[in-house]
């Protein structure tokens, strides 16, 4: 396997990286708790995962 080939391996791998983390990103999206929640489960400050 030469130098060409490792890159094409490479540069194919971090496509389909990106690719994934765009997918996920489209169903799943990281937020922080701004403000004072009515629940005791969360709390200022907190990172919850929306859907």
């Amino acid at each position: 396997m030469g130098l060409s080939e490792n890159a094409k391996e490479w540069v194919k791998d971090i496509l389909v990286a990106i690719v994934v983390s765009i997918v996920i990103l489209q169903f799943i999206k990281p937020t922080i708790v701004r403000e004072h929640s009515m629940e005791d489960t969360l709390k200022e400050n907190d990172y919850i995962l929306l859907s």
